[in-house]
């Protein structure tokens, strides 16, 4: 076997099949067990988590200490938005909107500031990056973050499940494909393995009805998109318009707050996501282009790599 053929096998397992083997286990051990209702909301959140790990784990490692990388925090926010929102899930089932924004606010700050912490000496630095420090997208990026996760919360207490989260799939299918023009096969790689494992718990959800999506689910999806595309923009040099329209592109999910049957309210939600994300993608093209002719036909999408400074 060429490394060519084990490259793309390789791929294939961490990008589609673990991700999706890890997602399936706790919906396979609930179909034995058979929660109650007060658990349901638990399952959809605790099969995202296993899903959204896994991927992370399995396409950039698990973090070590101290943090080597600065996408590593990705991982840890997921997990401390899914503890978050699992916590809402057993102890407030729906919690009020309110609470969820005081949890939003305080995870999304928190973790987007470990996130660009390693640029904050780059900021400062004089003749280092002097644009960045004036024009960085940080307190109006962390504003569409916080939309993006009350709207698709919102949805989530009112739709089904499948079209709350194929929007969000959508969502990172797009970002994939934005990174990965961008400059980065391996965050790309990242957000493909991540919308896999958003998807087969979607799927799920539309075969099984027990799969329910409450707040730690919402949380982990969420917050995993907008952080990747967050260190896209500032790591991998996604441009800016690309990187606000994929975290605002969760919000196709209000979609389903429309139509009679499910398949309606799902081909809504993904007919409101696919406006921005398939203007997303034809922005990072436009990006790469332009880049690739002022390089003269070089190419483009240099990966800056300042997440270990």
């Amino acid at each position: 076997m060429d490394a060519a053929t084990k490259a793309q096998i390789s791929g294939l397992v961490f990008t589609v099949v673990l991700p999706v083997a890890a997602a399936a286990l706790p919906i396979v051990g609930a179909r034995k067990l058979k929660p109650g209702a007060a658990a349901r909301p638990l399952l959809g959140g605790l099969a995202l988590l296993a899903g959204l790990v896994t991927a992370h784990v399995g396409v950039l490692g698990w973090p070590g200490w101290p943090m080597g990388d600065a996408h590593h925090w990705v991982l840890l926010a997921v997990i401390g938005a899914a503890a978050f929102g699992l916590v809402l899930d057993r102890l407030q089932p729906p919690a009020r909107p309110v609470v969820v924004g005081a949890v939003a606010t305080v995870v999304l700050a928190f973790f987007t500031w470990r996130l660009l912490a390693p640029l904050a000496g780059l900021w400062e630095s004089k003749g280092v990056l002097p644009q960045l420090s004036q024009s960085a997208w940080v307190l109006d990026a962390g504003l569409m973050m916080l939309v993006a996760w009350l709207g698709v919360d919102h949805a989530a207490r009112h739709a089904p499940a499948p079209s709350v989260l194929a929007p969000v799939a959508l969502a990172f299918a797009a970002a994939a494909g934005a990174v990965v023009i961008s400059g980065s096969a391996s965050v790309g790689q990242l957000a493909g393995a991540m919308g896999v494992a958003v998807a087969l718990v979607g799927v799920a959800a539309w075969r099984w009805p027990d799969v329910r999506v409450g707040h730690g689910a919402v949380g982990a999806a969420v917050v995993g998109l907008v952080l990747v595309v967050s260190y896209a923009h500032f790591y991998v040099d996604m441009p800016r318009p690309v990187a606000g329209l994929l975290v605002l592109t969760p919000l196709g999910a209000l979609g389903g707050l429309l139509g009679a049957r499910t398949w309606q309210k799902v081909a809504l939600a993904l007919a409101l996501a696919a406006v921005p994300a398939a203007t997303a993608g034809w922005l990072a093209k436009q990006a790469d282009a332009a880049e690739m002719e002022e390089d003269g036909g070089g190419g483009g999408g240099y990966e800056y790599d300042y997440s270990n400074l």
